[in-house]
């Protein structure tokens, strides 16, 4: 169960759209539906029961954070060392759903995907950045 831990509103209420994308059977369909995923070996449907196991045996915090550096280009991150933890950058100003598609991406690198390093450059059809387009799709048909 991912739950927010921190205090801005437009946290708890992206927080609440991610749990209700990673809750909807509509998004693993879709999920299993993506004919392939780059950088992993694993098949759609594995990628898809993959992330519904880990979501529905995983305690994640979702915690913001304030950089020390203003600049930072860093909307969130996760790292092995602290893997319940999803970090989002208190600083930046998206939207509750683009903070909720942060959360669900971040929330892949927990599964176990990843993407190389942090350029998004040839990396949209990655676990991370693959499922974002789809979860978009489930925000607008739940009409969340």
């Amino acid at each position: 169960m991912t739950i927010r831990y921190g205090n801005p509103n437009v946290f708890d209420r992206a927080t609440e759209i991610a749990n209700a994308v990673l809750e909807s059977g509509e998004f693993y369909d879709a999920v299993r539906a993506h004919k392939q995923f780059d950088s992993t070996m694993m098949s759609s449907a594995e990628v898809a029961r993959t992330l519904s196991q880990a979501y529905k045996h995983r305690d994640i915090k979702v915690v913001t954070y304030r950089p020390r550096n203003p600049w930072s280009r860093a909307n969130a991150y996760f790292t092995d060392s602290r893997p319940n933890h999803l970090n989002l950058n208190s600083r930046k100003n998206r939207t509750e759903v683009q903070w909720a598609l942060t959360i669900i991406h971040e929330f892949t690198h927990a599964a176990g995907f990843g993407h190389g390093d942090n350029s998004r450059s040839g990396k949209g059809n990655t676990v991370p950045y693959g499922v974002e387009p789809l979860a978009l799709e489930v925000i607008r048909i739940l009409g969340l």
